[in-house]
């Protein structure tokens, strides 16, 4: 079955929100299934968009003019110091990279899970964004 990174991503963005909601959701039998499904269909194309984003932030980066070491900025979330061009250069690189991921599809590993262990207050939505994947 194949997913696109966008789909893969709204999977994730619930799985989340489901967790911020009742952490012990993964303590279930859904949320075995859950996990499963993460380390088999989702490990690889993050690492992957991960890895690009990081060639970028480190191209941009700040260095020192001696050693050519990197400045990190350890309170950004991108990890480095940016002048205010080399920031400017960074964005515009990620949200190309978003929008050139956003439709890239996957080969993922449905995994099923009963549908008596599923939880019962699941909205519409949350159901649609399973379906195929972990139902």
């Amino acid at each position: 079955m194949k997913k696109t990174f966008k789909e893969l991503n709204r999977f994730s963005g619930v799985v989340k929100n489901l967790v911020n909601k009742n952490p012990a959701i993964m303590e279930t039998k859904f949320g075995y299934a859950i996990k499963r499904f993460e380390e088999v269909s989702l490990t690889d194309p993050y690492q992957d968009y991960n890895s690009e984003l990081s060639m970028v932030r480190i191209d941009h980066a700040l260095t020192d003019k001696v050693t050519g070491a990197l400045s990190k900025d350890l309170t950004s979330q991108r990890g480095f110091a940016y002048d205010r061009e080399g920031m400017k250069m960074v964005i515009r690189a990620e949200q190309a990279i978003e929008k050139e991921w956003a439709d890239r599809e996957f080969d993922v590993t449905p995994y099923i899970c009963k549908v008596e262990n599923l939880p019962k207050d699941l909205t519409e939505e949350e159901i649609e964004c399973f379906a195929g994947l972990v139902m």
